[in-house]
């Protein structure tokens, strides 16, 4: 059974395999799910920036301010059209 969801909030430094590959793997498997994935995260080495701008991900940076984390969901569930039909 495959479960649907609204967002994925992810951190680039997760166990296992890292947050960017997981979301690399997210938009290999889940075509338009990616738009739907808001990464919270502390790790702003240039690398990281780097893969958030060329993939056009959305995040936030640690520490972070509740009404900034509820404006950023916000925003990626108003999207319509994202391509994700889940």
């Amino acid at each position: 059974m495959v479960k649907k969801y609204d967002l994925i909030t992810l951190d680039v430094n997760i166990p296992e395999m890292d947050g960017l590959n997981f979301y690399t793997k997210i938009r290999e498997e889940l075509p338009g799910f990616e738009k739907r994935v808001l990464f919270v995260t502390g790790n702003s080495s240039n690398e990281t920036l780097l893969f958030f701008t060329q993939n056009d991900c959305k995040h936030i940076s640690k520490p972070f301010k509740m009404p900034d984390l509820l404006f950023q969901i916000g925003v990626i569930l108003k999207k319509k059209g994202d391509g994700y039909a889940g």
